[in-house]
């Protein structure tokens, strides 16, 4: 699915519009980030936590229950150091799509600060991440996505997200 696929743009414009309406029209929140798969956003007072919506696009009903379990799978490991953490998830009653509700993390994704990478702190984001990764295993569950965009490195501490398809 790409940024040009015209029938993911139709849902997120769409969903966008009404997000920003509810959250911004309304004094409610804000809207933090759209891509191809998700949209996040804050809802006022509720900080540091924080919404993420996975609209349902054609075909991807299946995909929805695969998210689902992800979210399932991120909360029996969320009490390990450098996981992020994940208070609810739920599909609700007139919402298409599935939403999840997170601790906001500051700081950067690794693809983010790719270019201002430096030796000591790639070596450093390695170390942390298997460490995290073995007591993840431990727990018997896979993340199946690690990669840059989901690994945040800030103050000298790396955490792993987005276990959508764990």
């Amino acid at each position: 699915m790409t940024h040009t696929d015209p029938y993911f743009l139709s849902v997120c414009a769409n969903t966008d519009r009404e997000l920003k309406k509810v959250l911004q029209e309304e004094g409610l929140g804000k809207i933090l980030y759209v891509n191809s798969n998700c949209i996040l956003f804050s809802f006022q007072g509720e900080f540091p936590w924080y919404m993420k919506y996975i609209p349902p696009l054609q075909n991807r009903n299946s995909c929805l229950k695969i998210f689902q379990k992800g979210f399932q799978r991120q909360k029996e490991v969320q009490d390990i150091p450098g996981v992020q953490k994940i208070r609810s998830s739920n599909f609700y009653k007139g919402v298409s799509g599935l939403f999840g509700q997170f601790l906001y993390l500051p700081g950067e994704t690794l693809e983010e600060q790719k270019k201002k990478l430096e030796p000591e702190i790639i070596f450093s984001a390695i170390q942390q991440g298997e460490i995290i990764l073995t007591k993840i295993h431990d727990k018997e569950i896979l993340h199946r996505d690690i990669k840059p965009a989901n690994l945040i490195y800030n103050n000298q501490k790396l955490s792993i997200i987005d276990f959508g398809i764990a």
